[in-house]
């Protein structure tokens, strides 16, 4: 039986459109990793996004929210 699916929520800069929705991002430690775009349109290189990753897998994320430049998130 598995458990609830616990996600966490991080802060990143999308830095590399790779293509049609998937991303590039860096998180403010350095970190890197791949970001999947679903429903948000208007994103590109050097937008601030929230991304949602799984622990168990901290090397790719869905984008879930776009930040404005006072570091609201627009979910």
């Amino acid at each position: 039986m598995r458990g609830p699916k616990e996600k966490i929520r991080l802060d990143a800069r999308l830095v590399r459109m790779i293509k049609a929705s998937v991303f590039e991002a860096a998180l403010k430690n350095g970190h890197r990793l791949t970001a999947v775009s679903r429903g948000l349109g208007g994103l590109s290189e050097g937008d601030r996004v929230v991304i949602e990753v799984s622990p168990c897998a901290m090397a790719q994320g869905a984008i879930v929210g776009k930040q404005d430049c006072g570091g609201e998130s627009s979910e």
